[in-house]
């Protein structure tokens, strides 16, 4: 008698764990996030929030670190300048389930250079696939932000 069997894996050719052999798509795919990312959307303490920004992105680099830019629509970024660039390290658990976002250095643009900042945020990662992340936030150091969801394609 013969009976098929589906094997479960990483169908997803663009995921890092790719199984050619698997011909079940069993939701373990994993995906390495270096390279830009954009904002799609920004929803901060429950209210939609992208029109803030004229620009947000994220670089990720393969050591883990990653740099932060962003233009406020107003030009004015509260801090005397108008970009905010922002360097740290993040910290991507093995499941990719959670990352968390600590940043080190943080530039204004207001005449001081780049100071040392140590912002730190988790979040739970709800979506992730090859050209797309969604991130909710779990806790973070700036007690104003009570839930932060943001959602970011790849350039």
């Amino acid at each position: 008698m013969y009976t098929s069997c589906s094997k479960p894996g990483c169908t997803d050719p663009d995921a890092s764990n790719y199984d050619s052999s698997a011909k079940e798509m069993d939701n373990s795919c994993l995906y390495d996030l270096e390279g830009e990312w954009n904002l799609t959307s920004f929803i901060l303490n429950g209210q939609e929030s992208s029109s803030l920004y004229s620009v947000y992105r994220f670089t990720f680099y393969q050591d883990g670190s990653y740099y932060a830019e962003a233009l406020p629509a107003s030009g004015n970024n509260g801090q005397g300048g108008d970009w905010i660039d922002v360097w740290g390290i993040s910290t991507l658990n093995s499941e990719q389930t959670t990352i968390t976002l600590q940043n080190q250095l943080v530039d204004y643009y207001n005449g001081s250079g780049t100071i040392s900042n140590s912002d730190y945020a988790n979040y739970n990662i709800s979506n992730l696939d090859y050209n797309n992340i969604t991130i909710e936030l779990i806790s973070s150091s700036n007690p104003s932000i009570s839930s932060l969801t943001i959602s970011m394609y790849r350039d």
